[in-house]
């Protein structure tokens, strides 16, 4: 049986370091602005980036969990978890670029671009300017960017479905690599496989 304090002291090299680079991405859209920031984290709410910061971490424990598992003994489930961990991240990039392309809207600024996510459900209007309105951009530019303006314009469901949507797939994105680095790290601290 492992101590957790072995385990994470495991995490000094490669492993350790791309945790904490994955990790800092959320904190790090918080500090860079326009294209960088909305790259970083999805658009959805700066009150998301603690909570995901903490699942990473929770994360990292619970892939010390897994040594409790008989799986983490062969050399092929160990080979196969990490073709899994790639797969999913190719799958969350996939929704991530879906996910992004619908609901996220780039608008000009005077202090650069802004992102905003959006619903897929507008509301019935009856102010003739929005009713008018040919596309989402139209409606942002005429109602304003903020979440009240944006709650006035799409059904609020449609917004909170499309705003856990780019979450998770970009959650999907960053936590495989994470858990494939955590396993790396338990992996070295277990050392060699007794069964192929």
């Amino acid at each position: 049986m492992l101590s957790v304090g072995a385990y994470y002291k495991a995490f000094r090299g490669f492993g350790g370091f791309a945790t904490a680079v994955l990790t800092a991405v959320p904190i790090a859209s918080e500090l860079t602005k326009g294209t960088v920031s909305a790259v970083l984290f999805p658009p959805v709410s700066a009150a998301y980036k603690l909570p995901t910061v903490l699942v990473i971490f929770a994360l990292t424990f619970a892939i010390f969990a897994c040594q409790y598992f008989k799986w983490t003994q062969s050399a092929g489930a160990r080979a196969k978890a990490a073709w899994i961990a790639f797969g999913v991240t190719v799958v969350g990039f996939v929704a991530y670029v879906v996910c992004y392309s619908r609901f996220v809207r780039e608008l000009p600024a005077a202090d650069g671009p802004q992102y905003v996510s959006v619903g897929f459900e507008r509301k019935d209007f009856s102010d003739p300017h929005l009713r008018d309105a040919s596309d989402d951009y139209e409606l942002l530019r005429y109602r304003g960017l903020k979440d009240a303006d944006i709650e006035s314009l799409w059904t609020f469901p449609s917004i909170v479905i499309a705003r856990l949507a780019l979450l998770l797939s970009y959650l999907l994105i960053l936590l495989p690599p994470v858990a494939g680095c955590s396993l790396i790290a338990l992996f070295k601290v277990m050392g060699p496989t007794t069964s192929p």
